[in-house]
């Protein structure tokens, strides 16, 4: 953890973890939406970003608008690790 940062990467679209986007901007407790706002605003050169929070479910945010929250469908996963394969977000939004 923390060798390969998203800040190193350019790209069209990032969809990362919370503890992911908290190490890319050195912040570990502010709310997920404002993290989600200072890695596009500071952080990377790239105009969409999903970042899921668990149980939480994740938040969306596009460079200029607003963060949107979206609820956890599954209370659990049966996925020990790898549980980025579990998440689907729609092709008809992004």
């Amino acid at each position: 953890m923390g060798y390969n940062l998203i800040t190193n990467t350019p790209c069209r679209y990032v969809c990362i973890d919370a503890p992911e986007a908290r190490l890319a901007v050195g912040d570990r407790v502010s709310p997920i939406g404002d993290v989600a706002h200072r890695i596009l605003d500071d952080a990377i050169e790239c105009p969409k970003i999903i970042i899921t929070h668990g149980k939480h479910g994740c938040v969306t945010l596009e460079r200029g608008g607003i963060v949107h929250t979206i609820p956890a469908f599954a209370r659990k996963s049966s996925i020990r690790s790898g549980r980025g394969t579990r998440f689907y977000p729609s092709r008809r939004r992004w």
